[in-house]
């Protein structure tokens, strides 16, 4: 019996929007390491904030820098694995 153009029929099984799995551990990598992308830099300016007598300026200074390096990090990852064109 023969499937002609049936997606299955491309090279590896795979249909157009499936997820490997490598692409799927790196997805699960970026998962579990955005809380910590996300938090330990605020984290680090509140306690220099508190030892230095600068609140709130080095929290927010790092919370921005936080923000902006775990959107470049999310951007390059989901690049890399072709989920971005």
């Amino acid at each position: 019996m023969s499937r002609g153009n049936d997606p299955d029929d491309r090279p590896g099984g795979r249909r157009k929007g499936d997820v490997s799995w490598n692409q799927a551990i790196i997805i699960g990598g970026l998962a579990m390491s955005l809380p910590g992308l996300l938090f330990a830099p605020p984290l680090i300016g509140y306690y220099l904030d508190m030892w230095l007598g600068t609140s709130p300026w080095l929290f927010i200074a790092f919370l921005v820098l936080a923000l902006i390096g775990t959107a470049f990090d999310v951007y390059v990852i989901l690049k890399r694995i072709g989920m971005l064109s």
